[in-house]
């Protein structure tokens, strides 16, 4: 049976994101595994609650909460958020 370690990994920008994601991928780690319904790759998490914000600046206290765009699309507050996962022989 094989065994499948998660991690999730909170970025403050997309340079950053990206650069981690390399980083990861060389040390065995898959791509991006957070998907939408559709199969598209997720990486916002959005519609950010007041009490979920404390939490996150609780535990992560240099994460960046970023706040979206005012205007009818706006989902408030965001993060930069990827998943992935790795084979542990």
């Amino acid at each position: 049976m094989k065994k499948i370690e998660r991690i999730r990994v909170y970025h403050n920008s997309l340079e950053e994101m990206r650069a981690t994601i390399n980083e990861l991928i060389e040390q065995g780690y898959s791509e991006n595994t957070r998907v939408s319904v559709s199969g598209l790759a997720l990486y916002k998490e959005r519609g950010l609650r007041d009490f979920e914000i404390e939490v996150l600046k609780e535990k992560h206290p240099d994460l960046i909460i970023h706040q979206d765009k005012e205007g009818w699309l706006s989902d408030g507050y965001f993060i930069y958020c990827t998943e992935h996962e790795r084979e542990i022989k």
